[in-house]
């Protein structure tokens, strides 16, 4: 069995928008390069060699790809058009949420499965694992992690053949609601995230 993980790293300007900056991303990234797993990164080209350095000889495959080239960004212009539409921003229940503004975010988030589908074919193996990790989630991550192998070998094998997203700690009425409200799609409350996700290769 092969698991390999995978991430992806873009400065898609959300200073601007939020305050977070590329700066701490690349700090945070950091911690998820010393990660002790196989890792596939996307990314700009100028950032492969800084990836490189940091992996220190573990397994690493950087896939060069400029942000116009990620998976779903074909889509910017439509959703640019919905997200700065006055119907949009008077129906949403939270219009100031970086996903309400950034086309460049949404498209990053729902690339995510895209990169996991094209890692295996690159990289993995049939009865391996793929698990995706946020470039920015070492703040999440506990330190322990990083001085054993990751993921646990064991703990993958009782996942099975299910699929795994984490859900939002943010939003425990709509996780406890047997189902979701019918404007549930205008809440802006995001039901899962996308920081960590599992599925079989």
């Amino acid at each position: 069995m092969k698991n390999i993980c995978v991430t992806a790293l873009y400065n898609i300007g959300r200073e601007a928008y939020d305050g977070r900056k590329f700066e701490d991303y690349l700090h945070w990234f950091e911690q998820i390069l010393r990660l002790n797993t196989p890792l596939v990164v996307y990314g700009e080209s100028n950032l492969k060699q800084w990836v490189m350095d940091r992996r220190d000889g573990k397994p690493t495959w950087f896939v060069e790809q400029s942000l116009a080239d990620i998976p779903c960004y074909h889509y910017k212009d439509r959703v640019s058009k919905i997200i700065h539409s006055s119907e949009f921003k008077i129906r949403v229940n939270q219009p100031q949420r970086l996903e309400c503004n950034l086309a460049e975010y949404t498209l990053v988030i729902y690339s995510k499965l895209y990169w996991m589908i094209d890692a295996v074919k690159r990289y993995g193996s049939e009865d391996g694992s793929v698990f995706w990790v946020d470039a920015g989630c070492s703040r999440f991550i506990d330190s322990k992690l990083y001085s054993s192998d990751f993921p646990n070998s064991a703990k993958v094998e009782s996942l099975g053949d299910r699929f795994f997203i984490q859900m939002s700690r943010n939003y425990p009425d709509l996780i406890q609601n047997k189902s979701l409200p019918e404007n549930y799609f205008w809440l802006a409350k995001p039901l899962t995230a996308a920081g960590f996700i599992h599925m079989m290769g």
